[in-house]
């Protein structure tokens, strides 16, 4: 499965929903300019006696109905998308949900959010938020927003109280799926345009309710009544569309979640029984919210009764994806996998991982790194638990919340000389007071903390600084920006730190301008990717020879504008934080294809040795984030397990 084609898909997928969309106004307009020709121009023939015969296709008519039909529908899908600004948030809340605190006493909450740590950390994302839906009783779960660094993962409480860990597992790795795989702001725009599609039967419903009840015909009252009742109809062909679309969009990414949550886990069991489970459910997976219909295409379970027509179904039958889980996998490799899982000795599931911990290099193949790149693994799962269960519980504490997790940050800056330490705390006592002692407290447990671990640490506390506020965000970014400028130089981790929060954090506290494709292929983002490639090659050796080799390296995947190849490789000194990212940036706008070629030609640069360490591991994990390309741990040799 590979990640950069499913989101060219979900891109190629956002265009046909748009030629859906136009095609549903389209007929509801012809549908109106014929009411309106039937109701009143057909009137006013009559009642002039007019001597040209009478038409149905009336010129003027149509363009005043295309415009004002247009401009209803528009504004109604403008209108529901900015309601849904707030991303998954605002989506989970709608749908009835409540945020899971970290010092939740709950014991299967706990376990929800240990599960959602676990599948973050293993597909190098960000921790998302964690809802639960406490009026709903039946098995259901989505993720909704507009991606990784905005995403919410939901469950219903009867979630909780049916499934077990491994069921809520797979579960959750279904979801993280479409959070990896484009999905959700597919989602988003699909609510949208339903809504302006079907609004037009809304708006009859309301004319035939004011209009209707007049008991005298005068004054057109009859008239507009009948048109109203007339919208009410055409409403249906919007209907008719709408469901079209959603199980256009919904179905087909619902197969590929759930093999991608097997794949993932190496447990289908846990997926598979999870859907056993709702088929003998009472309530299945039915929702009650009001907002239910309009999201429905987003859960893991249908969410409505299920339609007379299966072809207006959001979600393939549950027979249909039990049995596509059960025989993709030989019974016998299933049972390794899970033994495997199961037994694996505490020193042995050490050794998945533990060669990058320490900054010893790590022997992994560009191919390995590229292709890894949203396909996490059951080693991935493996190293997160791993994690996870032997993270110091200061350290624990600290970063689900809201003080210590900014403190956390703050303490993962705090330089090893110890004049310039005690500068950059005395500068945090100044500036956010309330975080000094946390971050003294941190920088205490961090000493223990192996250096490839520091940066899924800041995922684990990002939920937590989410939850501070626009004031708290703001002094985070004031303070962090103090702290690395102390010594008047940026290390490596210190911009990959910086770039890190920066990309999580300003989707939730700032508008951001609404990022769209520009670059079908690197030739026009030549001199971008020069200064990305350079910056790596440097970043990994100290010898001019092994930097030059690693950038050639890197290079010979890049398709550079004009015949004469690669540019040269750029001094250390241009490499810097100002020519970086905004380098990035315009990377970001590439296509997805574009994005995968460039990734590879990163990881080539960094294991030109065959090796990669930690330092360079921490710098292509922000590189590659920055494009929302999310990268698991790299873990040797089993890199895209």
């Amino acid at each position: 499965m590979d990640f950069f084609g499913h989101q060219e898909r979900a891109r190629r997928r956002s265009g046909r929903l748009v030629v859906l969309f136009l095609l549903a106004v389209l007929c509801i307009i012809l549908a109106i300019h014929f009411l309106v020709v039937a109701l009143f121009a057909g009137a006013a023939h009559t009642e002039y006696g007019a001597a040209a015969p009478f038409s149905w296709w009336q010129l003027d008519v149509f363009a005043g109905v295309a415009f004002v039909t247009s401009l209803v529908v528009a504004g109604a899908a403008l209108f529901k998308v900015a309601a849904l600004r707030g991303g998954g948030r605002r989506i989970a809340e709608q749908l009835g949900g409540r945020e899971v605190q970290p010092a939740t006493t709950d014991i299967r909450e706990k376990q929800l959010l240990n599960v959602v740590e676990e599948v973050a950390i293993a597909s190098g994302v960000a921790v998302p938020p964690v809802y639960v839906l406490d009026g709903e009783g039946s098995i259901n779960a989505f993720a909704a927003g507009y991606g990784p660094t905005d995403a919410v993962v939901a469950v219903t409480r009867g979630t909780l109280e049916q499934l077990n860990r491994d069921e809520l597992q797979g579960v959750v790795a279904h979801e993280f799926s479409h959070i990896l795989n484009g999905d959700m702001r597919l989602n988003i725009r699909l609510i949208g345009v339903l809504f302006g599609i079907t609004c037009i039967s809304t708006t009859g419903y309301v004319l035939l309710r004011t209009f209707g009840r007049s008991r005298s015909s005068k004054g057109g009252a009859g008239g507009v009544a009948l048109f109203g009742l007339g919208l009410l109809v055409i409403g249906w062909i919007g209907s008719f569309f709408a469901s079209l679309i959603r199980a256009a969009v919904s179905r087909q990414r619902e197969f590929l979640a759930d093999a991608s949550a097997v794949q993932f886990t190496r447990l289908p069991d846990g997926i598979g029984n999870a859907l056993r489970k709702i088929a003998g459910f009472p309530t299945h997976s039915l929702l009650r919210s009001a907002h239910a219909a309009d999201c429905s295409h987003m859960f893991f379970g249908s969410a409505l009764n299920r339609s007379f027509m299966s072809l207006f179904a959001t979600h393939p039958p549950l027979e249909e994806r039990i049995r596509a889980i059960d025989p993709s996998f030989d019974p016998r490799r299933e049972r390794r996998a899970v033994e495997e899982q199961a037994e694996m000795k505490p020193s042995a599931r050490a050794a998945a991982f533990a060669s990058l911990r320490g900054g010893a290099a790590l022997a992994v193949t560009p191919e390995a790194v590229a292709g890894s790149v949203g396909q996490p693994g059951a080693a991935h799962l493996s190293y997160a638990a791993e994690l996870l269960a032997g993270l110091d519980p200061a350290l624990a504490e600290l970063v689900h919340d809201q003080v210590g997790a900014r403190g956390t940050a703050y303490a993962l800056l705090l330089d090893e000389r110890p004049e310039l330490c005690a500068r950059q705390l005395a500068l945090i006592e100044q500036e956010d007071a309330p975080a000094a002692a946390a971050a003294r407290r941190a920088a205490a447990a961090l000493a223990s903390l192996d250096r490839a671990d520091r940066l899924p640490l800041l995922d684990l506390a990002l939920p937590a600084l989410k939850r501070g506020g626009a004031e708290a965000y703001r002094t985070l970014r004031r303070v962090v920006a103090a702290l690395i400028g102390a010594d008047q130089q940026v290390t490596l981790f210190e911009y990959a730190l910086e770039r890190v929060l920066s990309r999580h954090l300003r989707a939730a506290f700032e508008v951001l301008p609404p990022r769209r494709v520009k670059h079908r292929d690197l030739r026009t983002l030549s001199a971008e990717c020069r200064t990305v490639l350079s910056a790596l090659a440097h970043a990994g050796a100290a010898e001019t020879a092994v930097i030059e080799n690693a950038y050639e390296r890197g290079s010979a995947r890049i398709e550079w504008a004009g015949t004469r190849g690669a540019p040269a490789l750029l001094p250390a000194a241009e490499c810097v934080p100002a020519r970086l990212s905004p380098a990035l940036d315009e990377i970001d706008r590439a296509a997805p294809q574009a994005k995968g070629r460039f990734v590879a030609a990163c990881a080539a640069t960094v294991s030109v040795d065959g090796k990669v360490t930690a330092r360079e591991a921490e710098l292509l994990r922000a590189i590659v984030e920055s494009i929302d390309c999310p990268m698991p741990p790299l873990l040797e040799e089993r890199v895209g397990a």
